[in-house]
């Protein structure tokens, strides 16, 4: 297996073990995401995200799900290393898909890690937490 393949494979993994341990109830639970829900999430990220990512950025895509419904959600940090420098050549056209808000204002203080810098980058609080 390719060191690509690989990494696929262990972030895919990741991912399914997450939507695995969401209970019934916490699907309908609201993300950071204004006006979504955890399963408008992981159908986002299932049909959307894998595609455009591959054919227009050459990326693979985090796995942003699983703090609407309580369970762990950080990511790999080697999987997600170098994503925000990668998405930034591409910042005006992903703003203006209407798919991302503005950049989150973000600073070396509040712990600008590489998972708190790439949401950041979508236009999402680091810090936002489930109701």
């Amino acid at each position: 297996m390719t060191d690509h393949a690989e990494r696929y494979a262990r972030i895919a993994a990741a991912f399914d073990r997450r939507v695995v341990a969401v209970s019934s109830g916490r699907w309908t639970n609201p993300t950071p995401c204004d006006g979504w829900l955890a399963r408008d999430i992981v159908g986002h990220l299932v049909e959307w995200v894998p595609g455009f990512m591959s054919t227009f950025a050459g990326l693979e895509p985090p796995t942003l799900v699983a703090r609407a419904t309580g369970l762990d959600d950080r990511l790999d940090p080697d999987a997600i290393a170098g994503m925000v420098d990668g998405m930034e050549p591409y910042d005006e056209m992903l703003r203006s898909s209407g798919h991302y808000g503005p950049r989150f204002p973000i600073d070396d203080e509040s712990g600008a890690n590489e998972q708190n810098r790439l949401l950041a980058f979508l236009g999402r609080d680091p810090n936002w937490s489930a109701p």
